[in-house]
């Protein structure tokens, strides 16, 4: 702090004070009728309040510092960030200050009754959301500093410095977005549910189960939400002009939840399990689902021109004002008329076998993932020559504008696994367990090259680890004497070892020079880059013969698409180098009475200090194409470490 000013900065973290408190109370009622059929009722209540708060929170710093129009409300008090080019931020973090109150009422009935051989429950519940919210990305400006402003007069190019222009107080670029509402949200989740638990016989074991979950979309009490609607190309205010008080979202009634288990035991030894779920997750109460679009936004932004700029710090932003739902100038959120929640379909078939104390299982596990969330900038122009914004599709309806987040739940994941497991139990002070796993994660394609045809991004997912094996063991050290001094020191120490051997992460091979043109416009929501990809050359292997650090790949499996056109080499389809450790700890706790033990252990990561390497590099046309420059995880570690257990 310098003068009592706090520098700030945003560097991936929230600079400032931040405040919560969280309470909550329930009552539960429970009724015994008879010995097999008991009912409970269930209330609660749940607050959550959170304050975020941006360092310089009320005080007028922007105006103390001659920017005029950045602290014009108590939300927006402090230092507008600013980013020279290659240094640090300075000001107060973006996105905050974030002020959120929550109420949760819950109210739950249930009733369970044991009959003969099936232990039965049913029920119902209802939860109602309140929320209170208030957040926006930039509600005091941020600026952006390049050399442009202090380039040599002379026409060299790259001769200014970001810092010289941040002295001068010539942004390149300048822009502030506030949300003028308060907004209190509300929401509705009714299930009910069913559940049978049936012992069929002595052998056979099965679990039935239904449920059935409604999750509304948002509403908003004052009507202070509006939808981006792209069946009629405009902006829908709820309430107004026949739109309903959610702007336009339906609710989903498909989420009907069956359940399926069993456990089967043909023989002493055999046990075969397998079962079937399907859970619904509700996506549409994040962030980008609140609506906060124009009427009720405010939005300014500016670049200045790189040789006569006529924008500065002294000219500051204008008064805040609603943006107008026709002419927009930040960007947009929309959410789909029939915005579905995610639903995860769960199964699995588990074969054990027990042989000497030991036990050894099989499995197939998977999950399938439908209607999951995406996000995509449906104004993303298709590649083509000639100036980017005339190409975006909606350019002529909000010409100011170049993102339109499409909040629709339209991707689809798969996961599917072989999972080989061993199981050592406790014999001569060893125990083993080792566990082999082949699986596959694939995605059904999310925005990418073209806007018009998610497909081309069918692939595995950026976390598929196709082959995992595991091993740890624990052992007693069988070292003992009768000596009671010496048992003492050599006596009762454990041996732990984990040992990882796992395939590498998938990467995605990019141009480093795109040819779709379609500039800045491939950075979708989130920060998200969109891959501009080469075309493969079909049946040749990328790998190089002879995988080394310093060529990894094969680069004439590849070359450079057409202009204008997307590359048909995939995303995710080549896989980085192997990741092994072994992990070993020497421990003894030491007694010093009933429940108070000190425990001593040496503990070494990595001990063989076996490089994992990371991923090459894939920008296709770079000189480190294919070329592995560092390493994942951690080299060699060695610790003693003493703890006291009580």
């Amino acid at each position: 702090m310098v003068n009592g000013i706090d520098p700030g900065g945003n560097a991936g973290v929230f600079p400032g004070t931040a405040l919560q408190r969280s309470q909550a109370v329930q009552a539960n009622y429970v009724h015994i009728f008879t010995p097999t059929l008991l009912l409970e009722l269930k209330a609660a209540f749940q607050r959550f309040a959170l304050n975020s708060q941006p360092v310089g929170l009320g005080q007028d710093l922007a105006t103390q510092f001659g920017i005029p129009g950045a602290n014009h409300d108590y939300v927006s008090s402090g230092l507008p960030l600013m980013q020279p080019a290659g240094y640090e931020t300075l000001g107060a973090a973006s996105f905050i200050p974030l002020i959120e109150f929550e109420n949760t009422f819950h109210y739950q009935g249930s009733l369970s009754w044991t009959k003969s051989s099936h232990s039965l429950r049913m029920g119902a519940a209802l939860i109602r959301r309140q929320v209170i919210d208030t957040q926006s990305s930039y509600p005091r400006g941020t600026y952006n500093f390049d050399g442009n402003a202090t380039n040599d007069p002379s026409g060299a190019l790259a001769s200014g410095n970001p810092i010289a222009s941040w002295l001068l107080a010539i942004p390149s670029v300048g822009q502030l977005n506030q949300n003028l509402t308060w907004n209190g949200y509300r929401m509705w989740e009714p299930n009910v549910w069913f559940q049978d638990d049936w012992r069929v016989n002595k052998k056979l074991t099965l679990n039935l189960g239904l449920r059935y979950d409604v999750f509304t979309p948002f509403t908003e009490v004052h009507n202070w939400i509006s939808n981006v609607d792209p069946e009629i190309n405009k902006i829908s205010h709820a309430g107004v002009n026949g739109v309903s008080n959610t702007a336009g979202v339906r609710t989903d009634y498909s989420n009907v939840a069956p359940r399926f288990g069993f456990a089967y035991q043909p023989a002493r030894s055999w046990v075969i399990r397998g079962g079937f779920g399907i859970a619904y997750v509700p996506q549409n109460a994040n962030s980008n689902g609140l609506l906060k679009n124009p009427p009720f936004t405010n939005g300014y932004s500016f670049i200045n021109d790189q040789i006569f700029p006529t924008h500065t710090l002294a000219e500051g932003f204008p008064p805040p004002q609603p943006q107008s739902p026709t002419n927009p100038t930040t960007g947009l959120i929309a959410v789909a008329r029939n915005f579905q929640t995610t639903r995860v379909m769960q199964y699995n078939l588990t074969v054990q076998k027990e042989f000497s104390g030991n036990v050894v299982s099989a499995a197939y596990v998977a999950s399938l993932t439908r209607h999951a969330l995406l996000a995509p900038n449906i104004d993303q122009p298709l590649p083509g020559p000639g100036n980017v914004d005339l190409r975006r599709p909606y350019y002529f309806l909000f010409p100011n504008i170049s993102t339109i987040s499409y909040f629709l739940s339209a991707n689809n994941t798969n996961y599917h696994s072989m999972q080989l497991i061993f199981e050592r139990r406790l014999r001569g002070g060893l125990t083993i367990n080792s566990n082999f796993v082949w699986a596959h994660a694939l995605t059904g394609g999310a925005p990418g090259q073209l806007i018009d045809n998610w497909h081309l991004e069918h692939g595995s997912t950026g976390t598929d680890i196709r082959l995992r094996w595991t091993l740890s063991a624990n052992y007693r050290l069988p070292f003992s004497t009768s000596n009671k001094f010496l048992n003492g020191v050599i006596g009762g120490w454990d041996l732990n070892a984990i040992a990882v051997v796992a395939s590498g992460l998938p990467f995605t091979v990019t141009n480093a020079t795109p040819r779709e043109n379609i500039s800045s416009a491939a950075t979708q929501p989130g920060g998200v880059t969109v891959s501009d990809r080469p075309n493969r050359v079909a049946g040749c292997d990328a790998y190089a013969a002879n995988p080394t650090v310093s060529q990894w790949l094969n680069p004439t499996c590849f070359f450079a698409q057409p202009l204008y056109a997307a590359g048909n080499s995939g995303p995710n389809i080549l896989y980085g180098p192997p990741n092994r450790h072994l992990d070993v700890s020497l421990f003894k706790s030491f007694p010093i009475k009933e429940s108070v033990q000190l425990q001593f252990r040496v503990e070494a990561y990595n001990l063989t200090n076996t490089a994992s390497f990371a991923n090459p590099g894939s920008s296709f046309g770079s000189g480190t194409f294919g070329v592995i420059s560092g390493t994942v995880g951690t080299p060699r570690q060695l610790g003693l470490t003493l703890k006291l257990l009580f």
